[in-house]
């Protein structure tokens, strides 16, 4: 986790310039400088009633999106969500280490010459992001299944249900070969997921149950070790090479004037709301990128008088997701804020 950045507000408070004068003898000899010195600076903010991680890492860093650097960097907080007033939070510390050159020394000291500093800007602050740590079992929607490279076929133990920890026995497909040390994800192909509102086959979704690692090669088959297990495993299940993916979610601008709507869930429930992993119809070709943030809305009906036709008001927001993968035609996304539950079908725009 990179560290936390202060905004360039706080950061331009915090600064102070310092310039170095060597100290001055009557001897004749280069003396050696100290191999380096250590320097260091903090700030520390006194929490006030009413405050959270998220509003200080708005207030210091112009994003609540790095809230989990201020938590990581002060490890006494136990609870993200629980400070307290009077508590001392450590917002900033920068150490540096400097390594001078020998000092000449001369016979008659000579004044230090008067150097002029220029004010120091500050490094422009990091883009915002979000972590999410469970990126490696998201799935995702595709017209075209994957082509597996292999599949398990039985446990040891005889096992109905296989997971972390669990030796399983696998086999290639069409002649492929399983090497020991090599690391597959394991998912499930379930039914086609379709646009109702359009009436077409919008993908497969393929479900990611866990990534296992083969342990040693058979005649006929290979041996692997689950390493984790994101859902219950089965025999039959399939396999592709594992590509691990960044769990750091860099914040991108959103597609102006996009519209869509949710699919379903990833798990299929009736309502979802934060926290949950979802697939929209819009994809790369309509400019859907990881990291963009769209709101699901919906439109409240107004009842005028008798003579006054039924009007629709503007698009009311209560839902926010963010997009964590993207194919062609579709996309998965994280619903990280909910007023209330989300149903399959809800729509979805670019924020306002």
């Amino acid at each position: 986790m990179k560290p936390y950045v202060l905004s360039r507000y706080a950061l331009l408070w915090l600064m102070t310039v310092f310039i170095a004068v060597p100290s001055l003898s009557l001897g004749g000899e280069e003396k050696k400088a100290p191999e380096s010195v250590t320097h260091e600076s903090s700030l520390y903010y006194t929490v006030k009633k009413g405050d959270t991680l998220w509003d200080l890492s708005q207030r210091f860093a112009d994003t609540p999106w790095q809230w989990p650097d201020l938590w990581n960097k002060n490890g006494q907080i136990t609870n993200p969500h629980r400070i307290f007033p009077g508590e001392k939070i450590l917002l900033y510390r920068n150490k540096g280490t400097e390594n001078p050159a020998p000092l000449k020394i001369y016979k008659k000291p000579v004044p230090a010459p008067v150097i002029a500093t220029a004010p120091l800007q500050p490094p422009p602050p990091p883009p915002p992001y979000y972590m999410y740590t469970s990126i490696d079992q998201v799935g995702f929607l595709r017209k075209a299944a994957l082509n597996p490279i292999g599949r398990i076929f039985s446990v040891q133990g005889n096992k109905k249900m296989i997971s972390s920890g669990d030796t399983i026995y696998v086999k290639g497909v069409a002649g492929k070969t399983l090497l020991p040390g090599q690391r597959y994800t394991v998912y499930r192909l379930r039914a086609p997921v379709s646009d109702k509102k359009v009436a077409a086959v919008m993908g497969v979704q393929h479900y990611i149950l866990g990534i296992i690692e083969i342990r040693e090669k058979m005649p006929d088959f290979a041996i692997a070790e689950v390493l984790r297990s994101f859902r219950v495993l089965r025999a039959n299940d399939l396999m592709v090479p594992y590509t691990p993916r960044s769990p750091k979610i860099i914040i991108a601008p959103s597609k102006e004037g996009l519209t869509g709507n949710i699919l379903i869930s990833e798990e299929h429930q009736s309502f979802f709301g934060t926290h949950t992993i979802a697939f929209i119809n819009k994809g790369d070709k309509n400019g859907v990128r990881i990291g963009q943030k769209y709101n699901v809305f919906y439109e409240e009906k107004i009842s005028g008088s008798a003579k006054e036709k039924t009007l629709l008001s503007h698009p009311v927001d209560y839902a926010t997701f963010l997009v964590l993968h993207t194919e062609a035609d579709t996309a998965a996304v994280l619903v990280v804020a909910a007023e209330k539950s989300i149903p399959p079908g809800a729509r979805f725009r670019s924020p306002q």
